[in-house]
């Protein structure tokens, strides 16, 4: 990671590990592999993270994936902006817009992912959530994670 990237993601013992929060689309790009295997508690600003969890809370777990199924509709693939973004990672770069690329075909491979994303956002990155912790939010429906600077 870039040693020229100056604000900390925190100062909790938990945080201790993480990296700096990134302040360019470049540095942004070297935390992918980070992303994809990294708790998303890490990932939002503290008042996203308490709306997050009252959402999960207050909305059943039927009722929210029929929130996501409305989104898709009629479509196999849809890119969606994500509800939740990663606003703490992303707190430096008013940019970057984070997606979700929702398949309800399934998972989708690199190829396919470029032809849906990279191709249309040429300055786009992406992650899978495939963390070591098996933590997903909505495992019931195969996504991505997108960042598109703009």
């Amino acid at each position: 990671m870039s040693s020229s990237i100056s604000h900390k993601m925190g100062n909790d013992k938990a945080m201790k590990n993480l990296p700096n929060i990134p302040t360019s689309w470049e540095e942004l790009q070297e935390l992918r592999e980070y992303l994809s295997d990294c708790d998303p508690v890490f990932l939002r600003l503290p008042e996203d993270k308490l709306f997050y969890e009252l959402f999960r809370q207050l909305v059943p777990r039927d009722k929210a994936l029929e929130i996501i199924h409305q989104q898709i509709g009629e479509q196999e693939i849809a890119l969606i902006k994500n509800n939740f973004p990663y606003s703490y990672i992303l707190q430096h770069l008013p940019d970057v817009v984070h997606y979700c690329l929702w398949s309800k075909k399934g998972a989708l491979s690199e190829e396919k992912i470029k032809q849906q994303v990279q191709l249309r956002f040429p300055n786009s990155i992406w992650f899978f959530s495939e963390r070591k912790v098996n933590h997903k939010s909505v495992p019931e429906i195969w996504h991505c994670h997108i960042f598109i600077h703009q």
